[in-house]
């Protein structure tokens, strides 16, 4: 590697290390406990969160303000950033609220009066489920309780966003790639040849269950479902996305004569089951860019010969206006 590159990575690890160093002190006066009350004088107002309400207004200074707000209460704490909108969630077991911003999270007691797990230094954490929390910090991830005690701290990388699911995925120190429970035990390990071409544990869990990749292209590709516990439900050579209210789409690449008489690949798009089963043939065109309509409450807005109509699971296409069935495409 020439000097010049290797100045350059310099340049950028420290740029790096410079804007953690700065968001992290940034945080430290992430809030401000207040006895003003400002929630009468609110131009934007975000939905409630257990009891709690998160929302703006311009100060006597004529200063956007945030603020977080206890409902039904005087209580009322100043969120003391200028990133917007704050995400902030509040969990179910009494333990504490979770704001997250651009570069940071952190914690507060629910009278919004502290910062609370301070003694982790707190980079990036997801909401409390169950009495446990997954965060990061300068030295790692760490899995901890309420009390702010360890409950594992072998996790070398993770794609959670919650812990909803009571189980996340992970990638260990040791190289083994799978689940985790909230008590911090490996449940299952993802199979060899589908951790998504790398040890990156980039997994999630959609209508309880979850696709996995071998990250190969087509003709090499292989998909997999799984559930909750680690069992293989049904292996494609397709490639599908997440799945919605009981299906996914499966894709794959056809050559069809275009409007001008000359060949082009285009790809094509049906519906699978969780088995992997064909529900719906492939015989939707993707829009290059876009991906395949989902299905939400037993429907999904498809493209069929240039006409928008609706897809049933049933596999009939219905209209959009009068909802009376267009073509059975089983048939």
């Amino acid at each position: 590697m020439g000097d010049y590159m290797k100045k350059n990575i310099s340049v950028v690890l420290f740029l790096v290390f410079g804007a953690v160093c700065f968001a992290h002190k940034y945080v430290t006066d992430l809030f401000i406990p207040t006895d003003t009350i400002c929630f009468d004088r609110a131009t934007s107002i975000f939905p409630a969160n257990n009891d709690y309400v998160y929302f703006t207004y311009v100060n006597d200074a004529g200063q956007k303000e945030q603020r977080i707000k206890k409902l039904d209460t005087k209580v009322e704490a100043i969120l003391n950033y200028n990133v917007y909108p704050a995400l902030f969630a509040v969990d179910d077991e009494n333990c504490y609220i979770n704001i997250s911003m651009k570069w940071n999270s952190t914690y507060i007691t629910r009278d919004l009066k502290q910062e609370a797990l301070t003694e982790w230094d707190v980079l990036w954490g997801t909401p409390f489920y169950r009495g446990v929390a997954l965060i990061q910090n300068e030295d790692g991830y760490f899995l901890i309780n309420s009390k702010g005690e360890l409950i594992n701290d072998e996790i070398k990388r993770t794609s959670a966003g919650s812990l909803y699911d009571g189980i996340f995925s992970v990638t260990l120190k040791d190289g083994r790639a799978g689940f985790m429970n909230l008590k911090g035990e490996l449940v299952f390990e993802v199979p060899q040849e589908y951790k998504d071409n790398g040890d990156r544990a980039a997994y999630y869990f959609w209508d309880g269950v979850m696709v996995l990749t071998n990250g190969l292209p087509e003709g090499r590709h292989k998909s997999a479902v799984i559930d909750k516990k680690g069992n293989i439900l049904g292996e494609t050579k397709y490639i599908l996305s997440n799945f919605s209210d009981g299906l996914a789409s499966f894709s794959y690449t056809v050559t069809k004569n275009n409007k001008k008489g000359r060949p082009e690949r285009i790809k094509v798009f049906g519906y699978m089951d969780k088995y992997c089963n064909i529900v719906i043939p492939a015989v939707f065109e993707q829009d290059y860019g876009h991906s395949c309509p989902e299905f939400s409450k037993g429907y999904a807005k498809v493209s069929y010969h240039g006409r928008d109509l609706l897809l049933g699971k049933d596999g009939v296409l219905y209209s959009i206006e009068t909802k009376a069935p267009v073509l059975d495409l089983k048939k």
